[in-house]
């Protein structure tokens, strides 16, 4: 299946400098007809770049991260890795905040290793990005992104 790919000239904050977005070309459906359908239909397109017939893989969650480069659809590999890092933190946030009541309780009642042992996970937690952000410096593949798992720490409050 073809791909169609715009460039977002208009610059808008929501997209990253040299954002591409891609729609998919029906089966059967004159290109011409379709980019300017589209571009009726949507303003902020912007330039049709042309037609790519090997989108990347895992389209939707790297969107953000496409590039337009030579013909070619790819996945800016420093900037998925800057996403990445936000879902690590976001996912960091999460955690972090799961363990706030148990601080409060452990503050209360908790035993002297409790507290110490939710000490240790949360600043694990927040030592977390640092690491993640080493072990991913020299990436150069998406798939490399996609299978690292980072050393998420473990809580044991018995």
């Amino acid at each position: 299946m073809s791909t169609m790919v715009f460039r977002n000239d208009l610059q808008l904050k929501e997209y990253p400098q040299d954002h591409v977005r891609i729609i998919m070309l029906r089966v059967g459906e004159d290109e011409q007809e379709a980019v300017k359908r589209y571009s009726m239909r949507d303003a902020t397109l912007g330039t049709y770049l042309g037609l790519v017939d090997d989108p990347p893989k895992k389209i939707k969650r790297w969107r953000n991260c496409w590039r337009y480069l030579n013909g070619v659809l790819v996945v800016d590999i420093k900037l998925a890795v800057e996403q990445y890092m936000r879902e690590i933190r976001i996912e960091q946030v999460v955690r972090l905040n799961l363990t706030d009541k148990d601080k409060l309780r452990l503050d209360e009642i908790g035993t002297d290793a409790q507290r110490a042992s939710l000490k240790v996970y949360r600043q694990s937690l927040r030592d977390l990005p640092d690491i993640v952000v080493v072990a991913l410096v020299d990436v150069t593949t998406i798939t490399a992104i996609e299978t690292y798992d980072p050393p998420w720490p473990n809580l044991n409050l018995k």
